[in-house]
């Protein structure tokens, strides 16, 4: 799922719309897609049961964030049964402006992980900072271990400006 910030990018340079599209390399193709309408994913209910679970695996109710669990229904030859995604979003309550019947889901994007310092870390809330800034062209984030404990947090940044003070404002945008 593209961040809002990656979505601004992508429709600015390519002067089009666009549309997410949620699926994963394991469930063989996707399990949930965009309309016009941007009110979430509608979900491919032929293809794919979607839940919403707490940390222990209970289902939570509609418009409750918790992790994505999907049932592939017609991957006969390598089953997905309530396969935790490890990705977070909430399916949303009623229907769609649009009009279809299908449910619909809203992905945040990964479950927060313990960065450096123990402190929760959002892949999604790094990448919407750094895209939104036009001085940014690319990054790379890592996180530097201690065997199991994370201990430092790098950034690498790819910038179309070297001016002095523009590390500064990228910093203040984390």
């Amino acid at each position: 799922m593209a961040t809002p910030s990656i979505r601004r990018r992508i429709e600015r340079r390519w002067k089009c719309a666009s549309f997410d599209h949620y699926g994963l390399t394991e469930s063989g193709w996707g399990c949930a897609v965009e309309c016009r309408a941007r009110e979430g994913c509608h979900v491919r209910e032929m293809d794919v049961l979607v839940e919403v679970v707490d940390p222990n695996g209970k289902i939570l109710p509609e418009g409750e964030w918790g992790e994505i669990v999907i049932t592939m229904l017609r991957r006969a030859s390598s089953p997905l049964i309530r396969y935790r995604t490890g990705d977070e979003g909430r399916i949303l309550p009623g229907r769609c402006r649009c009009g279809s019947p299908l449910k619909r889901i809203e992905v945040l994007g990964r479950l927060p992980r313990k960065g450096a310092g123990g402190v929760p870390l959002r892949l999604h809330d790094v990448e919407n900072s750094l895209w939104d800034l036009p001085l940014v062209d690319d990054f790379r984030l890592s996180l530097e271990c201690d065997g199991d404990a994370p201990e430092a947090l790098v950034l690498t940044l790819a910038m179309t400006d070297h001016s002095e003070g523009i590390l500064e404002s990228v910093l203040q945008s984390l």
